[in-house]
């Protein structure tokens, strides 16, 4: 006959090295401190614009046209952004359309915008004034991501 295992049980424990323990503590903070910050979008320039005599060759080429009876633009910067002086570089920047959007997207969806403040700034969800549900799964996030469930 076959006996069944009485042997004895064995428990294994796992221990994070101690050299390993202090900056993987430093770098949740850090990181917790990190996804405070909002996207932070390159506000220089993109695209540099045509030099002065990038410029002349237009107005000559326009002006060529406009003497044998072509159509030509009336202005002749149509359909551009406007030209930003960036540090002494002429250039053209996709930045005022982010900002533009951004103020669009508050205005079309405040509530929205706001969480999106929450999640973002160092605002604490309790002080928002406002009882939601959002708020509420918000303020388990928060706590929980800071360690206070």
């Amino acid at each position: 006959m076959s006996g069944g295992g009485k042997g004895g049980g064995s428990t294994s424990k796992t221990e994070i090295p101690s050299w390993v323990e202090e900056p993987s503590k430093r770098n949740l903070r850090r990181a917790e401190v990190m996804q405070q910050l909002d996207y932070m979008p390159y506000i220089g320039g993109d695209v540099a614009t045509p030099t002065a005599t990038g410029e002349a060759v237009k107005d000559n080429i326009i002006n060529q046209a406009d003497a044998f009876g072509f159509i030509t633009p009336k202005d002749r910067n149509e359909g551009l952004l406007p030209v930003q002086d960036i540090g002494g570089v002429r250039g053209y920047s996709a930045f005022p359309l982010f900002e533009q959007a951004r103020m669009e997207f508050e205005q079309r969806d405040p509530n929205q915008a706001r969480i999106r403040g929450l999640l973002f700034g160092d605002a604490d969800p309790a002080d928002s004034g406002v009882v939601d549900p959002k708020d509420d799964m918000l303020k388990k996030y928060q706590n929980n991501a800071r360690g206070l469930s």
